[in-house]
């Protein structure tokens, strides 16, 4: 073993583990604590033959050195790299993650916060649109199982609160029609005995202003039954193509006196043009006449129903307009006003607007109100156009 380039004995440089390693040919790398000249370097330890002959082979070891500034400064800038494109790929990554999880999830359990709001607002055949398979999916599913239970049981309810009412009703129609009958057996009675006897008009008329009063009575109770067994019962439908321009005036025509007596004058708009929808004329135009006469019995010291008859072209829709000048419902009122059994009349039932609502749902339409205390009331009806060409709504 020899000494190194530089003249150093090779035993300056090494220990005995170095000594070894050499000798067996490895390689040695090493961190010299001390440096070199004043910088800080890595070593390497190469070992070489420097001569083989029949007396043996001779060692040698080849120090080699490296300043460690360069490395230090590399390996910073590589840090520096890492450090920018790790914040490029975050920045990407946040940019495109956004949009993909706002539609993903944010949107779709925004779609099942309106479901579930739809649902509690009384719409019981809204459903989630949500078909996946993943948690949200079945979510949706989970919510939509939940909403069909809540109508089953509903409708089951419904039904039978119906039976009930045609039950009710049945039994209060019967002795109803007999009172009816025996009023107009004693009114026939009493005109006998005034003629063949007494002649005493004043007594005939008392008497016949007192079944009078009884029979307007068991009339407004006939009508009352009449309203609860059509609220309660299904509504069966008698079709018909129809103008709904020619309907309209039709229908106003038989206002005209009750417009007279309530001091409301009427003014109607009709479209230029044919519009077809399919309806029970019979049902519509109960609806229609509810609302009309809830609009004149808003304007006590008169005022202006205004009818207006249009089409919604884009949407496929006919339309209604019906507005008064009345005093107007309040905010509260209006979100309650097609409640069975609500109304701010003394002498209302709260019935009209209730079967009024269930006509318009039954033509697959819609009504909606728009009101202020005292400016007034518009409502609206929306049925669905009918293609006359075609044949299809």
């Amino acid at each position: 073993i020899i000494a190194n380039l530089i003249g150093n004995p090779i035993h300056d440089l090494l220990d005995d583990n170095d000594m070894k390693r050499i000798k067996a040919g490895q390689m040695r790398v090493r961190y010299p604590p001390q440096g070199y000249r004043g910088h800080w370097v890595i070593e390497f330890l190469l070992p070489y033959v420097v001569e083989d002959d029949e007396q043996g082979i001779e060692l040698g070891a080849l120090q080699i050195m490296f300043s460690t500034k360069d490395i230090a400064i590399y390996a910073r800038q590589l840090r520096l790299k890492h450090l920018f494109y790790v914040a490029v790929v975050t920045i990407a990554l946040t940019i495109f993650i956004n949009p993909v999880t706002s539609y993903l999830i944010v949107r779709r359990i925004e779609s099942l916060m309106e479901t579930i709001t739809a649902a509690q607002s009384g719409d019981l055949a809204v459903r989630a649109s949500d078909s996946s398979r993943d948690e949200i999916g079945r979510l949706g599913a989970s919510i939509n199982r939940m909403i069909e239970h809540i109508s089953s049981e509903h409708n089951k309810r419904v039904q039978s609160l119906g039976n009930l009412a045609a039950g009710v009703a049945h039994e209060v129609r019967n002795p109803l029609n007999s009172m009816s009958i025996t009023i107009q057996y004693l009114k026939d009675i009493i005109g006998e005995l005034c003629e063949t006897e007494s002649k005493d008009q004043e007594a005939e008329r008392d008497a016949h202003e007192c079944l009078d009063i009884m029979s307007r009575q068991v009339k407004e109770l006939d009508r009352i039954v009449e309203e609860f067994l059509q609220l309660a019962r299904p509504t069966v439908m008698n079709w018909k193509i129809i103008n709904l321009n020619d309907f309209i005036n039709e229908l106003m025509r038989n206002f005209s006196s009750r417009l007279e007596v309530g001091k409301a004058e009427l003014s109607c708009s009709y479209s230029n043009k044919p519009i077809y929808t399919k309806i029970d004329h019979d049902k519509l135009g109960q609806a229609i006449s509810n609302i009309v006469i809830n609009g004149i019995q808003a304007m006590p010291e008169g005022g202006e129903l205004f009818v207006k008859v249009s089409e919604d072209i884009e949407n496929k829709k006919a339309i209604i307009e019906i507005s008064d000048t009345g005093i107007g419902i309040s905010q509260e009122n209006v979100d309650r006003l097609f409640e069975p059994y609500f109304t701010t009349k003394s002498d209302g039932t709260g019935l009209g607007l209730a079967i009024t609502h269930k006509i318009i749902e039954a033509h697959n339409g819609e009504i909606r109100v728009v009101s202020k205390e005292g400016q007034g009331a518009t409502f609206s009806i929306i049925l669905p156009l009918y293609d006359i060409i075609h044949g299809e709504k």
